[in-house]
């Protein structure tokens, strides 16, 4: 199984994602201090600086600890273009450390860059509170030209450090700047040119928006005298436009280009989600290195260095809609953001043999579903009047709110098409017993969600199952939601106007989060703060009320 970061809060976020409609979740702060983010000019110091190179290390101040993430939001101006990264920290072996690189393609076109380092708990760096170095970002150009990196405060996904379990971020308004001129020193350079053809896997297409996706593959060429390293993830673009992707190929393949200083040796790393690494060392780039999926091998959906029966049998959970145990972008290996037959590279792999073997199924009682919404709807508006909670979750009848709930039996619903974004966050949901559809087949992802359904949303996911005595008076007895709501009042996380609480009522965004938040304060994730200047970023801060000032 796959790890995951802050478990129970990240499930909470992962619903607020359906319910706001949101493609990308922002860490909740739970530190009081800030991190500093540092930028140095090192082109001049670092030996492996390039004719017409300019070099800016990335260092964090302030993050001593065990830090388990690391991400900067950096922008960048001038005549000079984003090159590459180099790691200072941890080592690119998924699923113990991810190196999160830069797509190229996309950081020259936004002059914005997002590099992160991230680890599974027993993974974790330890970080002092003194200036720890990150990465060295390598930008090219001519001899003379200039490029001025910054710390991008107006981007959603922030710069912050996980530290202790805790998401510590940089000041709101920090300015940090840096210029670097590129270098007309003739350092002497050589074209290390890396070739992969993707032979197994048919149709590698990246299905987004924006056309400049990265494959989730990384490129590292490590020099084995300096330890200085270059960071590429391969993109679609056509190399005919400075991409990797060869679009004359009838066959996916990619081709990377870099420039290295001659005369020294590498290691060629290729590493990559659902995929065998591949690792080669004492290269001097005298040729081409030339790679087909025998050597960068497709199937690892469990990441344990291999492909065998048990990655088929996690493969076909995957395609089935299950992704309680692994993680669908492992068995995505064609990165088209499905997990389909074209996926389906385990020919010649025999079935694992679970003869005799619980294998983790459950005979469960099915559990009848009730009349609530189940939605991804994010429509302001709805009932505010003297509310400070909402319901809004996608819940549908499961009976009682504090019973421990049997996983809802894992099927497929019908009417996800044009939902992309959120079918993995709702099928984890689904399969962990949190949430279920309006039928066995449909989940109704366009519906707007009631105030009631959110309230079992939350009460599920935080195991909160508080004794009561009493209820809101217009919350009746035989209702799905009764036990959540009754739970969540004598903990003092629903209070409604005092007497009613509308469970019927569609929720408001200000609504749902002051119960979200509620909920996070009495469960000791996060803090209660008076601080009111995050709201400034938002131009309607003033139509939030008064009691959802503070969780907002």
């Amino acid at each position: 199984m796959h790890f995951r970061w802050l478990k129970k809060v990240g499930s909470v976020i992962l619903a607020g994602t359906i319910i706001f409609g949101m493609q990308t979740a922002v860490p909740v702060t739970a530190a009081a201090d800030n991190i500093e983010i540092v930028l140095t000019n090192v082109t001049a110091d670092d030996q492996t600086t390039l004719l017409g190179e300019a070099k800016i290390k990335v260092s964090v101040k302030g993050a001593g600890g065990n830090v388990t993430m690391a991400q900067t939001a950096l922008k960048f101006s001038g005549a000079l273009k984003y090159k590459s990264i180099d790691f200072l920290q941890g080592e690119n072996n998924p699923p113990e450390c991810f190196h999160i690189a830069p797509n190229a393609a996309l950081a020259n076109i936004e002059g914005k860059i997002l590099p992160g380092i991230a680890t599974n708990r027993t993974g974790s760096l330890t970080f002092n509170n003194n200036v720890t170095d990150l990465f060295v970002v390598t930008f090219a150009g001519n001899p003379g030209e200039t490029v001025t990196l910054s710390l991008d405060t107006e981007s959603a996904a922030g710069s912050y450090c996980a530290v202790d379990g805790n998401f510590v971020e940089t000041e709101p308004d920090a300015q940090v700047s840096m210029e670097a001129t590129a270098s007309a020193e003739d350092n002497q350079g050589i074209n290390a040119v890396v070739k992969l053809t993707m032979d197994k896997v048919d149709d590698f297409t990246v299905s987004t928006s924006d056309g400049y996706a990265d494959s989730k593959i990384t490129l590292s060429i490590t020099n084995e005298d300096t330890g200085s390293m270059i960071s590429t993830v391969l993109n679609t673009v056509s190399t005919t436009k400075g991409g990797h992707y060869d679009s004359s190929s009838s066959v996916p393949t990619f081709i990377v280009d870099n420039t290295v200083i001659g005369g020294d040796t590498y290691t060629v790393e290729l590493t990559g989600i659902g995929y065998v690494s591949y690792k080669q060392t004492g290269v001097d780039f005298s040729e081409a290195i030339e790679l087909t999926n025998a050597d960068f091998i497709p199937g690892d959906v469990n990441s344990d260095g291999k492909v065998d029966s048990a990655d088929k049998t996690a493969f076909k959970e995957i395609k089935s809609g299950n992704y309680e145990n692994y993680e669908k972008d492992y068995a995505d290996f064609n990165r088209d953001g499905k997990v389909d037959n074209y996926d389906d590279i385990f020919e010649g792999i025999e079935d694992e043999d679970n003869s005799g073997n619980d294998n983790g199924s459950t005979d469960n009682d099915s559990t009848e579903d009730g009349s609530g919404d189940t939605s991804g709807g994010d429509t302001p508006g709805g009932d505010n009047s003297g509310n400070d909670n909402s319901g809004g979750g996608s819940g549908g009848g499961f009976g009682g709110g504090g019973a421990v709930i049997a996983p809802a039996p894992t099927g497929v619903f019908a009417d996800l098409t044009g939902y992309d974004w959120a079918t993995e966050a709702i099928y984890t949901l689904k399969n962990k017993g949190i949430i279920s559809g309006i039928s066995q087949t449909e989940f109704a992802p366009a519906n707007n969600i009631k105030r009631g359904d959110f309230i079992l949303i939350l009460t599920r996911m935080l195991g909160i199952s508080d004794a009561f005595t009493e209820n809101f008076a217009d919350v009746p007895q035989d209702s799905y939601y009764y036990n959540a709501i009754g739970s969540a009042k004598v903990a003092g996380i629903a209070s409604g106007d005092g007497v009613r609480f509308m469970p019927e009522n569609t929720i408001t965004r200000q609504d749902l989060i002051t119960l979200a938040y509620r909920a996070f304060l009495a469960k000791g994730y996060i803090t209660e703060t008076d601080d009111m200047t995050a709201l400034d970023a938002f131009a309607d801060k003033g139509n939030i009320s008064d009691y959802a000032l503070a969780p907002m």
